[in-house]
């Protein structure tokens, strides 16, 4: 029957019928064969036919190229559920017999899911639980490839404790990369209990790398932030205060731990369109500055964007200090962050002279400048 089958769907033109080579698939799907030629009718299925089977397919440990392709597109689409359990499977067949190869497949799905076309990232979240859940904690995954798509929701999402599942999930292949790779990180606790948590480790782990191979913690700094960067500046600025609110949190140890890493001067890069500038931007001028926090988070946040911006040449870039001047204007009102950032500046006393330079007169950062030079 099937050699029949085979034979028979060969000969069918894919122009109108395509719905008779839907079913033919899918009695061979049952009986664990793919039939061949679905490149000539998949263009041409409906919705429903392919979401048929790219169920009936999850399970196969190869599939054509082609079924692959239009998974991965149809992550766009409202419902992408079906295509999500069809790639984390597959994604954890390649793990077993070829994790290179899985490697480049999370790339180019990290690609769909952080492109323009993406309107949110609920469906990036939706997956990274899928793909963490399939893989059952027995299988080890290349963690860089996945690192932009974590980074992406931890920025544009609240705790909950799928994220916090997913975060430890990171943290613990983050820790096998930098062993297999020689490198030093941070001491590592099993059992991290939250994403903020998780995300300071990691970006604590990346400093320490830098003091041995500064070249390639700079580059992947930008191979993990460059793809989140354009999603923030989609999402964040609709985003609830709550939301707004952890994204800063989190993004404060990017600027504490990785500012160096990430900073590139006007000579090195296009430097307005740099993700540094993007970042400060995003974080600093159009957020931080701009909207009313609470106190708690202010508190602890805002010493981390200004220490960042302190381990920086701030000498020689008027940008860098309209930045820590405006940060000092913002919130030298407030006593607990006047005493902790002349702590920081009383650090950098060389400083002190220029950003008095940079500030309007009888501002409030010309005051506490005047207060400590």
């Amino acid at each position: 029957i099937i050699k029949s089958l085979i034979s028979l769907t060969d000969k069918l033109n894919e122009a109108d019928s395509s719905d008779i080579y839907a079913e033919s698939y899918l009695f061979a799907a049952q009986k664990g064969l793919e039939l061949s030629s679905l490149h000539r009718f998949l263009p041409r299925m409906s919705s429903a036919d392919i979401t048929r089977i790219l169920e009936a397919s999850t399970h196969f440990t190869t599939v054509s190229a082609c079924l692959w392709k239009v998974a991965v597109e149809r992550l766009l689409m409202s419902d992408a559920s079906h295509s999500i359990v069809f790639l984390t499977t597959q994604l954890r067949h390649r793990c077993v017999d070829n994790p290179m190869l899985a490697s480049q497949r999370m790339a180019l799905i990290t690609s769909v899911l952080l492109s323009e076309k993406a309107p949110w990232t609920n469906t990036a979240f939706e997956f990274l639980i899928e793909f963490i859940q399939s893989l059952d904690g027995e299988i080890r995954f290349p963690i860089e490839s996945i690192l932009p798509l974590w980074f992406a929701v931890v920025l544009t999402h609240i705790e909950s404790d799928g994220l916090t599942d997913v975060s430890q999930f990171i943290c613990t292949g983050f820790r096998s990369f930098a062993q297999d790779k020689g490198f030093p990180s941070k001491e590592f606790s099993s059992d991290i209990s939250s994403t903020d948590a998780a995300v300071r480790w990691i970006f604590e782990s990346v400093s320490e790398i830098a003091r041995r191979n500064e070249m390639w913690a700079r580059e992947a700094m930008l191979r993990w932030l460059e793809p989140v960067a354009c999603v923030l500046q989609k999402v964040l600025p609709k985003s609830t205060m709550e939301v707004c609110t952890q994204s800063c949190r989190i993004a404060s140890y990017i600027f504490r731990f990785a500012s160096r890493l990430i900073y590139r001067s006007a000579g090195e890069c296009n430097f307005n369109q740099s993700l540094f500038v993007r970042l400060c931007k995003l974080y600093i001028q159009n957020t931080l500055i701009v909207r009313n926090f609470e106190a708690t988070f202010l508190d602890e946040s805002v010493p981390n964007y200004f220490c960042g911006l302190l381990m920086l040449p701030i000498a020689s870039s008027s940008y860098l200090q309209r930045i820590a001047v405006d940060i000092i204007e913002k919130f030298s009102l407030d006593y607990s962050l006047k005493q902790k950032m002349k702590r920081l500046l009383g650090d950098h006393p060389r400083f002190i002279p220029i950003l008095y330079a940079a500030c309007k007169a009888d501002s409030n950062a010309f005051k506490f400048l005047t207060a400590i030079a």
